[in-house]
């Protein structure tokens, strides 16, 4: 007995595990008739589907990634292969080649422990793929990257009218993007960064619709991510996320400016400052100046003629600029109290949920 696939199949699963869980191991299952690849390591579970005909008994075998992926990598995705069971082995055919997979034997992990079907899944949202990656795409690269702030190491899901919202911050940026993808009420949870860009990358190219489902209710332990083909259970990070919602200031100023010529602006200016630079409005014109005034660039600006200057991390702003999908940007400024607390960024011309916040160095000057 044996089932057929191709390579193509075959790799497009593996990358697929591999890209969502770091690990040596993998698992093949046979199980009514399907192939099932799974990696799983730190309480994490990913499963793809490899589209194949034919069967085999059912069984779980334990495989060293590497290893098949040395076998196929320079075979032709429409190769033809197929799998059969040899004893207590396994063995991968096509073309001339018939080789023999030993089973991974340095560590095994309890599979079932990860795979178990006993626990209860609510779904609380059903979406087209290509508009969840982006709107997480829209925020992922906010989170912060800093071991000891755990909490803000991944997404922020939540449900607020009915509706997905996202957001991420690192303490000293932060974006939010409320969606019109409707989802059940759940409570809030963090997703880890790692996951979030491993199912964005699954996803690329997908036209399927993404299932998210959380396990073990209103004390959920996990979300998972399933399209028809591909699965990706995820721990949540403990802990509360920060009340972000509070600091959104209400703007009293607005310009609107070329996003591309600003984020020009802000790198050349960088490679002369160093770590900040000044950011000035004044006259309907944005200033970018080194903090001796020796070197500067002018941007033409539209909407309300205010004077303020900023002192701000250049790299801080320009990642900010760089998600914004308008050819403008909008910036707006609360000078409420004769304080500046956040530059709100926002894309013009669509009314499409998103904001980013930057927080200033200090306030320069009136």
């Amino acid at each position: 007995m044996n089932i057929s696939t191709t390579i193509g199949a075959l790799k497009h699963a593996l990358q697929n595990v591999l890209k969502a869980i770091h690990t040596k191991q993998i698992t093949a299952e046979f199980c009514n008739g399907q192939l099932h690849i799974h990696a799983c390591a730190n309480g994490a579970h990913a499963k793809a589907l490899v589209p194949s005909t034919g069967t085999l008994p059912n069984l779980v075998f334990q495989l060293t990634a590497k290893l098949v992926l040395n076998i196929i990598n320079n075979c032709a995705t429409e190769t033809k292969c197929s799998i059969s069971q040899d004893k207590e082995d396994l063995r991968l055919s096509f073309g001339g080649a018939r080789i023999k997979l030993t089973r991974y034997t340095e560590k095994e992990v309890d599979f079932f422990k990860w795979n178990s079907k006993d626990e209860h899944n609510e779904a609380i949202g059903h979406f087209e793929s290509q508009n969840l990656r982006k709107a997480i795409m829209s925020v992922s690269r906010f989170y912060s990257d800093d071991d000891q702030r755990y909490q803000l190491r991944g997404v922020y899901f939540q449900s607020i009218q009915g509706r997905l919202v996202l957001a991420a911050t690192n303490g000293t940026r932060l974006a939010e993007k409320i969606t019109n993808l409707v989802v059940r009420d759940f409570r809030p949870m963090i997703i880890g960064g790692e996951y979030v860009e491993a199912l964005v990358s699954i996803i690329k190219n997908d036209e399927e619709d993404v299932e998210i489902s959380i396990r073990g209710g209103n004390d959920a332990t996990a979300v998972i991510f399933s399209t028809r083909n591909f699965s990706i259970k995820c721990p949540l990070i403990g802990g509360a996320y920060p009340s972000y919602r509070s600091i959104i200031p209400a703007s009293d100023h607005h310009v609107q400016v070329n996003a591309a010529a600003l984020i020009a602006a802000l790198d050349r200016m960088e490679a002369v400052s160093g770590n900040f630079v000044h950011l000035n409005f004044s006259n309907e014109i944005v200033t970018v100046e080194t903090p001796d005034n020796d070197s500067s660039e002018q941007i033409q600006a539209e909407g309300d003629d205010f004077t303020l200057s900023l002192a701000i991390q250049p790299k801080l702003l320009a990642i900010s600029l760089a998600a914004v999908t308008t050819e403008k940007v909008l910036i707006a400024v609360c000078l409420a109290n004769g304080n500046t607390s956040f530059l709100t960024i926002k894309n013009t011309e669509i009314q499409d949920g998103w904001l980013a916040l930057v927080s200033p160095i200090k306030r320069s000057k009136n």
